[in-house]
């Protein structure tokens, strides 16, 4: 890492490195800013977001360029609203192909604090893997979300609606009714209307008389709604859970933010008899081993992959610096203003942090392979597609060469588009990286490959024949592209940058200097390679055939101009592009 890296922990056995790309806010960091809630300043805020590991320890599950989001909370050095983040493995679960970073950074914190509050706290049964055709005893008990447009409401309504649980009243702004209605809760309160308690109890004693309830309360405010709940939840056996803190007053009242860590929150309210009350700390789900090891890294994932979840609508955040968009994002929380979303915002952007950019250009073009993540052109999803693929006609070895010469290739082409954007020209004292950058940007390790399918030449019995003329075929390959593209690379186009003209450069001779010598060393490598496989007949009948097709391969193609260029001689036939 360069010196002016951020600093950031060392990496523990079963840790994880990231550096944070989102991060949501969430009232709570209002509540730390403002009211000092749990804090020692100076505090760091935050508690997820989401970002590429770049280190691991060595008995974890991730792997470096894994695109992952987290739920960080233990100490300081696991706070979300910093560059880099360090925290055990558990805590990260890897973002679900086709899921957006800013999508992703919705999930960790409010989908665990919803499933812990309905299992945990609330008393269901949330099975996982869920069984094939489950069906809860408590399935018809009526269940009350107060708040389920939230951010976290949302989430609880499809948790609860994918367990089958369906007997739900939710409590939301009318603008948000027709998502809640899409997630399936039964019936939608205006929890501002005035008559909003009535009509709750209205419906409780028409279709579940005297069923102890449940409450899932998301505003979480002593006046706003525990109080209305109190009236509500009153047969005993009900159950109350609510997110703390308990707010007093909110930011957006004069006199600011005032909460209650009353954590059973039964001063908030006046309770009758016989009903439960729970205060919710959403960091208390280690508490359960099952959440603790599944919750982030298998269930969050898993949900997003069936689709039983969608995440949170979210806005993003913009700002000049880091400070900026993290005061905006409270600002804005501040103000009363958000409602059925997320805030989010880049924790850094290249402007701030140029040291990052060769990082992220590094890992750009190819980690879409790696990462499953949806690519930008049709051309390269089906590249992608045929790579994966690759693996039901070829055994393990080839097939992760010629995963591992198609990254070559990519990074190969980088490295040459650059040479030609600075006019790079390679030093004496670097006579070898010419024939390094040669392998690469040739693409030969992937054709020849493609030679060996399973089927045909098992890997069992013939790996160790063809692996000792690999070395040959791509200078085969390499050598023979370079000797029957020149006429059309430099005569036509005068093209820079390529093998002859870099290893010219290298060793200070002509580019004629390097094609005698490559006219003259490609058979000698081609016949050591059908040398190797005289007592391999069917290998060596079909490398004959494709070093004969490489080379018709040039002359019978347009684009290398060879049928102009011996015209006079007539060596070769007319072009055939269908040969």
């Amino acid at each position: 890492m360069p010196e002016n890296m951020p600093t950031h922990p060392v990496i523990t056995a079963t840790g994880v490195k990231q550096p944070l790309t989102l991060v949501p806010s969430a009232p709570l960091d209002v509540y730390q800013v403002d009211a000092g809630l749990m804090a020692q300043f100076p505090q760091s805020i935050g508690d997820s977001g989401v970002g590429t590991v770049v280190a691991v320890g060595p008995g974890v599950e991730r792997h470096i360029g894994d695109q992952v989001f987290g739920f960080f909370f233990h100490n300081e050095k696991e706070k979300g609203q910093q560059v880099y983040v360090t925290a055990p493995d558990h805590l990260f679960g890897k973002v679900p192909p086709g899921l957006s970073l800013a999508a992703a950074a919705t999930l960790p914190t409010n989908v665990i604090t919803a499933f812990l509050t309905i299992s945990d706290k609330l008393g269901f049964e949330l099975p996982w893997p869920r069984p094939s055709g489950f069906s809860s005893k408590d399935q018809n008990i009526p269940i009350l979300i107060w708040g389920a447009a939230s951010s976290v409401g949302q989430f609880a309504v499809q948790i609860l609606k994918y367990w089958g649980y369906t007997n739900i009243i939710a409590t939301a702004s009318p603008r948000h009714h027709s998502k809640i209605k899409g997630y399936n809760a039964k019936h939608f309160i205006n929890y501002k209307d005035p008559d909003a308690v009535t009509s709750i109890l209205n419906i409780l004693s028409t279709e579940s008389p005297s069923i102890p309830l449940r409450v899932f309360d998301r505003v979480d405010s002593k006046f706003g709604s525990l109080q209305h709940i109190a009236k509500i939840a009153t047969p005993p056996g009900s159950i109350v859970a609510a997110v703390l803190p308990v707010v007093v007053r909110s930011p957006s009242e004069k006199g600011g933010v005032q909460v209650s860590l009353d954590v059973t929150v039964t001063g908030e309210a006046s309770w009758m008899p016989g009903v439960e009350t729970h205060g919710i700390v959403s960091y208390a789900f280690e508490a359960n081993p099952f959440l603790k090891y599944h919750i982030l890294p298998d269930i969050i994932p898993g949900l997003i992959a069936l689709s039983a979840i969608e995440p949170n609508k979210y806005r993003e955040i913009e700002g000049d610096s880091l400070l900026e968009r993290a005061t905006t994002a409270l600002d804005t929380l501040r103000s009363g203003q958000v409602s059925g979303e997320r805030l989010v915002w880049k924790v850094w952007t290249e402007s701030e942090f140029p040291q990052f950019k060769g990082y992220k250009e590094a890992f750009g073009l190819h980690m879409d392979y790696y990462l499953t993540q949806h690519h930008k052109h049709p051309i390269l999803t089906g590249l992608d597609s045929h790579l994966r693929n690759l693996s039901n006609y070829h055994g393990p070895y080839c097939h992760s060469v010629m995963i591992k010469g198609m990254l070559d290739y990519i990074n190969g082409r980088v490295v040459e588009h650059r040479i030609k954007q600075s006019n790079f020209k390679f030093s004496s004292e670097s006579r070898l990286m010419p024939m390094c950058l040669r392998t690469k940007v040739g693409g030969a390790e992937i054709m020849i490959h493609f030679l060996y399918p399973n089927s045909v030449f098992p890997e069992e019995e013939y790996v160790m024949q063809y692996f000792p003329i690999t070395l040959e075929l791509v200078l085969f390959i390499d050598f023979t592209n370079d000797i029957l593209s020149y006429y059309k690379e430099f005569c036509l186009n005068d093209e820079t940058g390529n093998f002859v003209a870099n290893f010219a450069d290298a060793h200070h001779v002509q580019h004629l200097d390097v094609l005698r010598y490559l006219t003259s060393y490609t058979p000698a490598v081609t016949k050591s390679a059908y040398e190797q496989l005289r007592d391999s007949p069917s290998l060596l009948a079909l490398v004959r055939n494709f070093t004969q097709g490489m080379i018709m391969l040039f002359t019978a193609h347009r684009r290398y101009h060879l049928v102009e260029l011996f015209a006079d001689e007539q060596y070769l036939p007319p072009y055939n592009e269908d040969a």
